[in-house]
């Protein structure tokens, strides 16, 4: 999973530009996941504006072309094939003229549970 995770997010983020639907880039996400072996278990993200989540979606019924400026949180949700292990995580993305932007620069850590405080820390 955390190899598929920034793969989908990467491939997403190639076709947010002006023009995409945003069914399309739900696919890519849905896609990339299930060539790993994993599911979505709902849809991958939707636009922010003045409040938290807004239309469109990122999903896989939402045929809305992406406009330039646009921002849109992606998190979609990879699932396991027993659906007992999920990744969640999000990044915020601005719709370019040629290819998405991630606007955020925070490296990702994942963490399967068996952390503790000496070996996480830095």
């Amino acid at each position: 999973m955390a190899e598929a995770y920034p793969e989908a997010l990467e491939a997403a983020r190639k076709l947010m530009r002006p023009g995409e639907l945003a069914s399309s880039v739900h696919r890519v996400v849905a896609e990339t996941f299930a060539r790993h072996g994993f599911s979505l278990g709902h849809l991958s993200g939707h636009s922010i504006g003045t409040t938290m989540i807004e239309h469109p979606a990122i999903g896989a019924n939402c045929d809305v072309p992406l406009e330039e400026n646009m921002i849109f949180s992606l998190h979609p949700q990879v699932v396991d094939q027993d659906a007992t292990v999920c990744l969640y995580t999000q990044d915020t993305y601005r719709v370019g003229k040629a290819e998405g932007e991630c606007l955020a620069d925070v490296p990702w850590r994942f963490f399967t549970g068996q952390e503790t405080k000496e070996n996480v820390a830095p």
